[in-house]
């Protein structure tokens, strides 16, 4: 049995609340032409899978796709899924509301970020900042290879002074252009947002 508008209206987008009648449709001010256009690409299918059950599921497929807990497929992976989700159907033009099945999956896995600000929260910048030294700067010159700095400017806080020393302790620790060094190097240095003199 097709849907009607009447009755799309009635039984879908009218409700009661503290005795105050709402019409979704009124005040999103659709006509019977959006109605229509909406009731005709709408299908509902009174034989699918419920509700808990497709949940499961899509818990299921982050477990494998994440290969992790079903406590972090369900409270991790599934809620920045709802994010990413409700924030891309609130937006007003078609095209910026598609997404890739990897955009997707790059979005909702972003776990080395979330415990990098989790770790500042727990145990404080100082000793995050030790970590950070620990992990990328503890051998220095080990090899002649040429790395690339990239050093994004925080326009609200930049001094030039400090990243003068930067620059400076980078050259000095990650580049060896002594004659004797059998193959000189030297680090290149990308800088993202310095403002103009």
């Amino acid at each position: 049995m097709p849907i009607t508008i009447d009755f799309f209206k009635k039984y879908f987008l009218t409700y009661t609340s503290d005795k105050v009648r709402y019409e979704h449709h009124t005040e999103l001010a659709l006509d019977n032409r959006d109605l229509e256009s909406f009731i005709q690409k709408l299908t509902i299918n009174i034989n699918a899978v419920s509700y808990a059950d497709q949940y499961k599921k899509t818990i299921n497929s982050f477990e494998n796709l994440f290969d992790c807990s079903s406590f972090q497929a369900e409270h991790y992976f599934y809620n920045n899924a709802l994010k990413v989700i409700k924030d891309l159907a609130i937006q007003n033009m078609v095209e910026n509301r598609r997404i890739s099945k990897r955009e997707f999956l790059e979005k909702i896995d972003n776990k080395k970020l979330l415990f990098n600000e989790w770790f500042v929260a727990l145990k404080g910048k100082k000793q995050f900042l030790a970590e950070l030294r620990k992990e990328y700067f503890t051998t220095l010159n080990s090899s002649h290879f040429e790395r690339f700095f990239l050093i994004e400017i925080d326009e609200s806080n930049y001094l030039r002074s400090s990243l003068k020393e930067l620059l400076f302790l980078i050259s000095r620790k990650w580049s060896n252009l002594s004659r004797r060094a059998p193959i000189p190097f030297c680090p290149y240095v990308y800088i993202h947002n310095i403002p103009a003199l």
